[in-house]
């Protein structure tokens, strides 16, 4: 009998030594073959291992491969530098693949939209892997890209590192990573669970100096076009002059357009801060384009000395504070709509404006406005950036002009009536002040044409005949 035991003790021992001992001297390489034919039936892409392979048994079943290549050799979608997974002894036992640890060294993905919106490259068919359980993936030196073929745009990611878990593919996994966009760090949580409408993502994502992103969506579609739909925030914290700015809304986002229904954009803190409600879209392709609508019941834009004229001036270079570095789509276009606003004492009202975007400015297709004093303000025109200046063509009407240029300047009207004045024609406006060669005025019955010019020092000039 001992000696029974004492053969089953040496066979378990030579079974133990032979599996740790074992692999030293397997060139796993020779089934290099065997691995790239499995992995490429389960990924439902070709699969090549170019770099080393190597794999053991104990304590736990490891392979390890070296330069992985998942696509066409010649342009992959996905490469990784070194591929290394333990599998999970106890689950194997009980029938599960589970993974214990799955560490993916320098990997890369590059995906692109052809001509027609779909995804390229992607598998037309891959073994189901919805039972496979990952506890812990990891990934650094990571690399992303995303291609628009139609608009020949590219989106990059560089410096990529995070971990993950997955409790199943077709169920529930999170992801945490950081990374490098267009040189500016971004943190990008996502989690996926089942729902009663289909898979559910939770995404939140924060640009270092910049912007927040946060939603809770339904994935639709298939694996080649998929769809997004569901609440969706922006947010930017207050920074020096600039203030905080929150957007929300319902998102539908698919590879031709997004949509943004219940949008609220919301400027500044409470009480004194403005809010819009409206609609978003913008459409992909070659000819991308973004069209914003919004409105409000009532704005209060504050005051202070010198009158409307200054309180704009301020609002200006605060608007330009805030969106310093920020690139609108090329094709943009806003539509906004004030009730009422409140500004330096006066009260401006039924206001609207259509402007679009312009390499270098805005064009600004239509605006106008009723202003004190019994104005009316109505122009288009051609707004520079950069040197704020505005050319354009427009008409400024008001039964009480002395109550309109106190509000304008800040400084008390005087005690005579002006009577009824309106002006109309082509002009300039900068910050050195206001020109207009060739106007058309009229002054009660008095009606006159020619060059009006008033300087931002108070100096007015006037050429005009009758």
């Amino acid at each position: 009998m001992n000696s029974l035991y004492i053969g089953v003790g040496v066979a378990v021992i030579l079974a133990l030594v032979t599996a740790l001992v074992g692999p030293l001297f397997v060139d796993w390489g020779t089934h290099r073959a065997l691995f790239e034919a499995e992995a490429s039936r389960i990924v439902g892409l070709p699969v090549k291992v170019l770099g080393d392979v190597d794999a053991r048994l104990i304590p736990a079943p490891r392979v390890r491969f070296g330069d992985v290549v998942i696509g066409d050799l010649a342009h992959p979608i996905a490469r990784v530098g070194r591929f290394e997974l333990d599998l999970d002894v106890a689950g194997l036992i009980r029938g599960e693949t589970r993974v214990s640890d799955l560490v993916l060294d320098r990997p890369s993905l590059d995906l692109a939209l052809d001509a027609d919106g779909g995804l390229e490259g992607l598998p037309q068919r891959a073994a189901d892997l919805s039972a496979v359980r990952i506890e812990t993936v990891r990934f650094v030196d990571g690399r992303a890209t995303f291609t628009d073929r139609r608009s020949k745009t590219t989106w990059g990611a560089t410096g990529i590192a995070g971990t993950g878990a997955v409790e199943s593919l077709a169920g529930s996994w999170r992801l945490e990573a950081k990374g490098l966009v267009d040189k500016r760090a971004v943190e990008l949580r996502l989690a996926s669970r089942r729902g009663a409408e289909g898979p559910r993502l939770r995404i939140t994502a924060t640009v270092a100096a910049g912007p927040s992103l946060g939603g809770d969506l339904t994935i639709g579609g298939d694996a080649a076009r998929p769809t997004l739909s569901g609440p969706v925030t922006l947010e930017r914290a207050a920074e020096g002059a600039g203030p905080a700015v929150k957007l929300a809304g319902r998102l539908d986002l698919d590879a031709a357009a997004a949509r943004l229904d219940d949008l609220t954009v919301t400027i500044g803190e409470a009480p004194g801060g403005a809010s819009f409600a409206g609609t978003a879209r913008a459409t992909f392709g070659r000819e991308s384009a973004t069209e914003v609508a919004l409105r409000t019941a009532r704005l209060d834009l504050g005051g202070g000395a010198g009158g409307a004229r200054a309180r704009l001036a301020g609002l200006v270079e605060d608007a330009r504070e805030a969106t310093a570095g920020l690139t609108p789509p090329k094709r943009t276009r806003l539509a906004l709509e004030i009730d009422t606003a409140a500004i330096a004492g006066g009260v401006v009202s039924e206001v609207s404006a259509e402007v679009a975007t312009r390499p270098g400015g805005l064009t600004i297709e239509r605006a106008r406005a009723r202003l004190p004093g019994e104005g009316e303000v109505s122009l288009s025109g051609r707004l520079d950036l950069a040197d704020r200046v505005l050319d354009g063509d427009g008409s400024l009407a008001a039964v009480a002009p002395e109550a309109l240029a106190a509000w304008w300047t800040g400084e008390a009207a005087g005690e005579g009536r002006i009577g009824d004045v309106s002006l109309a024609g082509a002009f300039t406006l900068s910050r050195d002040g206001f020109s207009g060669p060739d106007l058309a005025l009229r002054l009660g019955a008095t009606e006159a044409r020619g060059r009006v010019e008033s300087r931002a020092d108070g100096l007015v000039r006037l050429g005009l005949s009758a």
